[in-house]
């Protein structure tokens, strides 16, 4: 064990330097040509240091990437989880988005999740030089996570499954706890898109003869949420959507329901 964190500590710098890198890149979920600059540099840096690379193309948003330490072991691999986009905009950092303050990072994504990446890099390239044979190591990076899977799609979806299904076990290096704890397990989600039908009618002369679906979906979306459990299973109706115009009843609505299970 000293060894490694030795050997962790030798290849600390190198990861840094890349970890700044990976955040000068700015990768906004929706920007695939930023995401895919992204890959390229992850992708030169996992080969030179003789790990196998594999992209995967998608057409509406940047491409996935694996990053695989091979071994000679039939074992099940394991296979390490992050991604490669952020929340912010281009430019909301300023023209120097990555800035080093009382031995911390700051600017786009440093924490959520390029230091994921980080991480898992330095891992692999740890066990690597310690000799570590037991089981091969893969990297999995998705483009599109913090929307989930919004811009790739099913195929995204579906490169997730397949890229990780046969693991041993697979462990999310995004950020965990704020206080540094480690993080064993989180929670799983389900959306759900529910559609209300109304009557339409104007609502000044024949409001009596409509029947509103924005009134029902408000007393669905309440009795939805009453049904969460901070401690197992929560309803989020986060996105609500109905009504043409303001002197109709309204004849539809939609809202989305973001289920959270443990």
């Amino acid at each position: 064990m000293k060894k490694l964190f030795e050997i962790i500590d030798q290849a600390a710098p190198e990861i840094k330097k890349l970890w700044i890198r990976m955040a000068s890149i700015e990768t906004p979920s929706a920007d695939k040509a930023a995401v895919d600059q992204l890959v390229e540099v992850l992708s030169s840096f996992a080969g030179g240091v003789g790990f196998r690379t594999t992209v995967y193309p998608f057409p509406s948003s940047g491409n996935g990437l694996v990053i695989t330490y091979e071994t000679d072991s039939t074992a099940q691999p394991v296979t390490l989880m992050a991604h490669m986009d952020t929340v912010h905009k281009k430019g909301a950092f300023g023209s120097n988005p990555v800035i080093e303050e009382d031995d911390f990072l700051k600017g786009p994504g440093v924490y959520d999740c390029k230091g994921g990446i980080a991480v898992a890099l330095l891992t692999m390239i740890s066990l690597k030089a310690a000799g570590y044979r037991k089981r091969s190591v893969k990297l999995v990076l998705s483009p599109d996570e913090e929307v989930s899977a919004l811009y790739s799609g099913e195929p995204g979806k579906k490169y997730l499954q397949d890229t990780i299904r046969g693991s041993v076990m697979a462990i999310n290096c995004e950020s965990g706890s704020p206080q540094g704890n480690i993080v064993t397990g989180r929670k799983g989600v389900l959306r759900l898109q529910v559609e209300v039908k109304g009557k339409a009618a104007h609502a000044g002369s024949d409001y009596a003869r409509g029947i509103s679906a924005i009134k029902e979906a408000a007393h669905k979306i309440i009795h939805i949420e009453a049904e969460s459990d901070p401690q197992n299973i929560t309803y989020n109706c986060g996105v609500i959507s109905g009504g043409t115009i303001a002197n109709s009843v309204p004849e539809n609505c939609s809202f989305v329901v973001d289920v959270r299970y443990n």
